[in-house]
């Protein structure tokens, strides 16, 4: 009886936790994409003409603080990615171990 229920939450949980990172990577590609705009609207605002040299190293800067938190992001989503990969072949173990048991 207890390893029907065990079997039970388990199919549960999955498609919770499918859901949920499928809206993580749905709303991190929003995040990306936005921060992709703003880079290259720093990196246009930099080399434009129209903008006074005072306020070209800001916009150099604010460009390469875009770039290292885009970084951050791809990185956290690939520790991410790891963890779920993780958890997936630690679920597969327990269910397959319930069973031989």
């Amino acid at each position: 009886m207890r390893v029907a229920m065990d079997r039970a939450e388990d199919r549960e949980v999955p498609e919770v936790e499918k859901r949920i990172n499928a809206w993580r990577q749905s709303e991190r590609k929003v995040m990306i994409d936005t921060i992709q705009d703003l880079i290259e609207m720093s990196h246009k605002y930099e080399k434009s003409q129209y903008t006074p040299s005072n306020q070209r190293s800001r916009w150099a800067k604010l460009g390469g603080q875009l770039i290292w938190y885009k970084d951050q992001i791809l990185k956290s989503f690939t520790l991410e990615a790891m963890t779920i990969d993780a958890g997936s072949e630690e679920a597969s173990y327990r269910v397959g171990g319930a069973e031989r048991a």
